[in-house]
């Protein structure tokens, strides 16, 4: 019992610091420190955070980094969280031994990260409204995962901030793409 109060502890911290961060942002569009910083390594650190979590549920991330020019301008803490989201997101919405897929790759003067999982999937209606606030898909709490619907409201609005862009596509029973494309820093890489 005092790991399960231990567990949902963790999981209502988490929870609340999501809603204080949009809060936040709603509030004064928060000031971010933006930086020339490599995609790269904001991925790594992304992957150690949650690698543990997907491997207790037996399975794996496949990192193809293509991308050879990797720096933008951004926020390394706020796009960690957004990965973060994202990964977690994968991971919880994967039946048995997730595969997750994480790569990057350059077209032009930009940087896409592609997130992708052979989760559950969803429907192309559902895939429109993911990004509102608090929504939850309706029959979301059949795949026992848990949330408030806020995860990928505060990565929508945190690649706004960045002048990026997100796009998904989904499969019922295939999976689920997060693209994510952002602007390449002006700066050498």
């Amino acid at each position: 019992y005092l790991k399960i109060i231990g567990d949902e502890n963790k999981r209502l911290a988490h929870q609340v610091e999501k809603v204080l961060q949009i809060a936040v942002l709603d509030e004064s569009k928060s000031k971010l420190e933006f930086k020339n910083i490599h995609l790269h390594s904001i991925l790594n650190d992304s992957v150690d955070i949650i690698k543990f979590q997907i491997e207790k549920k037996g399975g794996l991330i496949n990192k193809n980094f293509v991308a050879s020019k990797d720096k933008i301008f951004g926020d390394k803490m706020h796009l960690i969280n957004v990965f973060n989201n994202l990964l977690d997101n994968a991971n919880k919405y994967s039946k048995k031994n997730p595969i997750i897929s994480l790569s990057t790759y350059n077209t032009n003067h930009s940087i896409t990260v592609e997130v992708q999982d052979q989760g559950v999937g969803m429907k192309k209606s559902i895939t429109k409204k993911i990004f509102d606030k608090f929504y939850r898909e309706p029959k979301g709490n059949i795949h026992n995962v848990k949330g408030f619907g806020l995860g990928l409201s505060y990565v929508k609005s945190m690649i706004k901030e960045h002048n990026a862009a997100i796009f998904v596509k989904s499969r019922i029973d295939k999976g689920t793409m997060f693209q994510l494309k952002f602007k390449l820093s002006n700066e050498k890489q």
